[in-house]
C-alpha cells in the first residue's frame, strides 16, 4: 500500500481550505480542466513517490477512446513516455534515486501496465464514477534515494516540452521542509524542495 500518499492525501484534506479561491473555478479537488494537471510529491527518508493526474486531452490531445490507428498510437506514445520516469522527472544523479515502482493507467489504456496494488485503487474509484467521455490518465512512481538530501529539485521541462497541451502543473509537495504548493508551467518547470 502507498502509506506516504494516504498520509499526503489527508494532509491536503486541510489545504483545500487555504486555496478557496481555486475552489471557486472548480468543482472539486478531482476537477477535469484541460490545460491542468496535478502531481503529488512526498518525500520521506529514502522514499520518493510521485503522482500525476491528468486530463487525456492534455497529453493524447483528446479523451475519448481512439477514433483511429492515428490516435491509438499517439495513446501508446503516450503511455510509452510516461512508463519511463526517468524522462518525465530529471532528478539529480547525486540523489541515486532507483526506480521500485511505476503504474500508468487510464480507461482509455484497455490493459494498464504497472503496479497492480495501485492500479486496483484506480479501478475501484472508476466503478463509482459513471461512464463519460472526459478520461484522465494517472500515472505513479516510487523510487528510493540513496541520498535523498541531495534532492533539491525535480525538473518537468520534458513533459512540459513532450505535451505543449499541458499549459499548468498544480504540485502539492510534502518533503523535509515541510508541505507547499508551487504551479510550475513550460517557463517555470522545476519543482523546488
Amino acid at each position: 500500500m502507498h502509506y506516504l500518499l494516504f498520509t499526503f492525501a489527508l494532509l491536503l484534506s486541510g489545504a483545500t481550505l487555504a486555496n478557496e479561491h481555486r475552489s471557486h473555478e472548480h468543482d472539486s479537488l478531482d476537477a477535469h480542466v484541460h490545460g491542468e494537471a496535478q502531481l503529488d510529491v512526498a518525500l520521506e527518508g529514502k522514499l520518493l513517490e510521485l503522482q500525476l493526474h491528468s486530463p487525456a486531452m492534455n497529453l493524447a490531445g483528446f479523451e475519448r477512446a481512439p477514433a483511429n490507428a492515428r490516435e491509438q498510437a499517439r495513446l501508446n506514445a503516450v503511455r510509452d513516455f510516461l512508463t519511463q520516469p526517468e524522462k518525465v522527472f530529471m532528478l539529480a544523479p547525486e540523489a541515486g534515486c532507483a526506480l521500485e515502482r511505476e503504474a500508468v493507467s487510464s480507461e482509455l489504456f484497455g490493459v494498464a501496465a504497472g503496479d497492480e496494488d495501485h492500479l486496483a485503487l484506480h479501478d475501484e474509484a472508476s466503478e463509482a464514477e459513471p461512464a463519460d467521455d472526459h478520461h484522465d490518465i494517472h500515472a505513479y512512481y516510487q523510487f528510493t534515494c540513496a541520498k535523498p538530501q541531495a534532492l533539491r529539485s525535480i525538473d518537468l521541462r520534458n513533459l512540459f516540452r513532450q505535451y505543449p497541451g499541458l499549459h499548468e502543473l498544480d504540485v502539492q509537495l510534502i518533503g523535509p521542509r515541510g508541505q507547499k504548493g508551487q504551479t510550475l508551467n513550460a517557463r517555470n518547470p522545476i519543482l523546488q524542495f
